[in-house]
This record gives structure tokens, C-alpha cells and sequence, in this order.
């Protein structure tokens, strides 16, 4: 099949809108909005070519892809070449267009990798103690010795505790609203303490796959504390605690892709930061 460069940043394009993905997911989406309105021979490609073109570019270090749950997901890394794909309408631009953008991100990419080698490029890190809110009730996961019904996190003390993979996966799956790629690998959390523990209610029955189901939850306004590990070189633009909070927080807060808590597609498991700040 004929070389199409064009595909190649279709390609990109894709994975950079989805953030973590699978091959079969950037297939999928070639099918929907906005690039379902190109023309069929540029977005429908078969399943052999879009692997060759993944692992290419995963090859020259402008992809890069990690296995979760089983799965291989790719994602982009942060190559400042790459702020141009959303300025590219892959249909209309010459071959000759398409290829040198390929050419210089090759080149961009390739000085990014001898700098990794000899320094980190995710470095410079910083300890904060962060001072959360929830906007939403919290609902716990935990399984009880009663049939359908899910209690909330305790630790060995017995207390209500905001688990540390929650807190990772909020940061992972709310990476993409900020363009950030593999954003849970290079930013760590520890488990959320309560100033006070909070009284916890129980939900009405809630529909889930296996039935119906009731969760111990806590409610809004419920303040909690956790460490995080926050890097201050490698993503462009994050390059001081303020951004961090402006570009990813703030901005995370208002409709977060995932929420906080078990099933967070009930209520939304919206959090709030309230106070950051500096730590030894």
C-alpha cells in the first residue's frame, strides 16, 4: 500500500485526543467526530498499517505506551513540535507539507531523546501537602459481609481513609483535559487523611451489572490532606507550582473525565483543591 504521511499525523492526531489508548480505540475514533468528516481513504485504515505506524513512531520516540489492566495504551510524548497537530487539517495539506512536519518532529524528538540520556526529563520534583474538598458524595467500594452492600475504606486504625490508588487513578484518567501524557506515572500521591472524619451515610439501592447495590458514602464539604510528588521539568508550561494548580487542578475540577471513588459516574466524585503548599 502506498506511503500517505497524511495518515501518519491522522494518526497523532488521534492518540493525542485520547490520551492513553489502545490500537483498537484509534480506530474507533477515526469513526467518529471531528474525523469522521475526512474522506474515507484517509481515515480508514487498515489494521496492519495503523500498528506499523504506532510502533514506528513508538520506535522514534514521539509515541510511547505502557501495559494497565492487561492492556497496551500509547500515548504521545510531550514534544513541543506537537502543539502544531491541532493546527493541521490533515485533507488539505500538500504530501510535501505532511512530510516535512513528520521530518522536523523526527528531528525534535531525537534531540529530546540525547537530552533524556544524559539527564531526566521528568525531574526537579517538589513535595506539596495538598488540602482537598469534596464538591460531591464519595462513595466507598470495599466488600462487607453483607450481600450488596459496599462500605468505605478503613484503615488498620479502623478509620475513613481516601485510598492512594483513587487519588492516582483521578490523576490518570483526568491527565487528557490537560494534554498530559502518562501524567500518573511521573506524579504519586500518598492515601487521603480526613481533618475529621466524617460522618457516612448509606445511598438508596443504585443499579449496577450484577443488580442493585448500596454504598457507604461520605458527603460534600468533607475536607482531606494527601502528599504529592509534583515534577516542575518535562511537561511544557508546568514549570512552577502555580501552573500545576492553574492548568491542572483548577482546571480538573470543574468536570473531571473521572471522579473520585467507587462508581464516580453516580454522583460525579467532584473534589475541589483548597490549599497547596511547598513541604521538606
Amino acid at each position: 500500500m502506498k506511503y500517505n504521511p497524511k495518515q501518519e499525523i491522522l494518526v497523532q492526531q488521534v492518540i493525542k485526543a485520547l490520551g492513553d489508548c489502545t490500537e483498537e480505540e484509534i480506530a474507533e475514533r477515526l469513526g467518529h467526530e471531528p474525523f469522521n468528516k475526512l474522506s474515507e481513504d484517509l481515515r480508514v485504515i487498515d489494521s496492519k498499517i495503523l500498528h506499523r505506524i504506532v510502533m514506528r513512531w513508538e520506535k522514534r520516540k514521539v509515541i510511547t505506551s505502557h501495559i494497565y489492566d492487561g492492556k497496551r495504551l500509547y500515548c504521545l510524548m510531550s514534544i513541543p513540535w506537537l502543539a502544531r497537530l491541532e493546527m493541521i487539517h490533515v485533507e488539505s495539506i500538500p504530501d510535501e507539507e505532511a512530510k516535512h512536519f513528520l521530518e522536523e518532529l523526527e528531528r525534535q524528538a531525537k534531540e529530546i531523546s540525547a537530552y533524556a540520556s544524559k539527564a531526566p526529563l521528568y525531574g526537579q520534583y517538589i513535595t506539596v501537602e495538598a488540602l482537598f474538598e469534596t464538591v460531591d458524595p464519595i462513595l466507598g467500594g470495599d466488600i462487607t459481609d453483607k450481600e450488596r452492600e459496599l462500605s468505605f475504606p478503613r484503615n488498620y486504625d479502623g478509620e475513613l481513609y481516601i485510598r492512594p490508588n483513587w487519588l492516582n487513578g483521578y490523576i490518570r484518567d483526568n491527565a487528557r483535559l490537560a494534554n498530559l501524557s502518562n501524567l500518573h506515572t511521573y506524579m504519586r500521591t500518598t492515601e487521603g487523611t480526613f481533618l475529621k472524619q466524617p460522618k457516612t451515610f448509606i445511598t438508596k439501592q443504585i443499579r449496577v451489572k450484577m443488580g442493585h447495590v448500596t454504598y457507604e458514602a461520605i458527603p460534600p464539604k468533607t475536607q482531606f490532606k494527601t502528599i504529592i510528588q509534583i515534577p516542575l521539568s518535562g511537561y511544557d508550561g508546568f514549570n512552577s507550582l502555580d501552573a500545576w494548580v492553574e492548568k491542572f487542578f483548577r482546571k480538573v475540577e470543574k468536570a473531571p473525565l473521572r471522579g473520585l471513588g467507587a462508581n464516580s459516574k453516580v454522583f460525579d466524585g467532584k473534589i475541589k483543591l483548597v490549599e497547596i503548599k511547598e513541604i521538606n
